[in-house]
């Protein structure tokens, strides 16, 4: 108020912490402007003064659980990637998933593209861009247990299994779509050296 009254200065929204009288500390949000008469002199100021204590609660909770839930993510041995429904921009690549796809970390995040990650069908033939399961799944479809080959310049190949599923709005709007990947090579490695040795054992 004072810059108001001297100065003439006019500021809107300031986010200012309080401590109340009885000891309690809040947050407020306040916006000062300088009255004038006429000749345009200041005659005196208006204080507008809102208690957005409960706003700031909630987002420093959110905040925190934000925080908490990426810690889960960045932690859990299952690669996760999150894409936008409008934008189709990949928004969310998890740490395992760049441990996994070493393509998504040296794109910083971003989808990588076609000459340097390849997915494959568990066939050997190559996904078009509208079968991968993300892209699927931002179509409202949910994927469930869909094997997939992966071949990059830095990952070299990598056998997955991957589900995939749409993130609604209460009305029911797809804003996102999520995909979780599990890394099966080994146990595909695997596999394939029993076979061999029930060939050779057969012989």
């Amino acid at each position: 108020l004072v810059g108001a009254l001297l100065r003439g200065e006019t500021r809107l929204g300031e986010i200012i912490d309080i401590e109340r009288f009885d000891g309690v500390r809040g947050t407020i949000l306040n916006s000062v402007a300088p009255i004038r008469d006429d000749a345009g002199r200041i005659t005196g100021g208006v204080v507008v003064i809102e208690d957005i204590t409960g706003q700031r609660d909630q987002e420093r909770k959110s905040t925190e659980q934000a925080a908490t839930l990426q810690a889960i993510l960045d932690t859990v041995p299952v690669g996760i990637l999150v894409a936008c429904a409008f934008t189709h921009n990949i928004t969310y690549v998890s740490q395992t998933t760049q441990d996994l796809l070493e393509e998504f970390r040296e794109n910083r995040g971003k989808r990588p593209t076609a000459d340097r990650l390849q997915f494959l069908t568990s066939q050997g033939e190559r996904m078009e861009p509208k079968q991968l399961p993300l892209e699927r799944a931002l179509k409202g479809e949910r994927v469930t247990g869909l094997e997939v080959t992966v071949r990059g310049e830095t990952t070299g190949e990598k056998h997955l299994i991957v589900h995939a599923a749409p993130i609604r709005t209460p009305g029911g709007t797809i804003t996102s779509a999520v995909a979780s990947l599990t890394d099966v090579t080994g146990m595909k490695r695997l596999q394939g050296e029993l076979m061999a040795l029930n060939v050779e054992l057969e012989q």
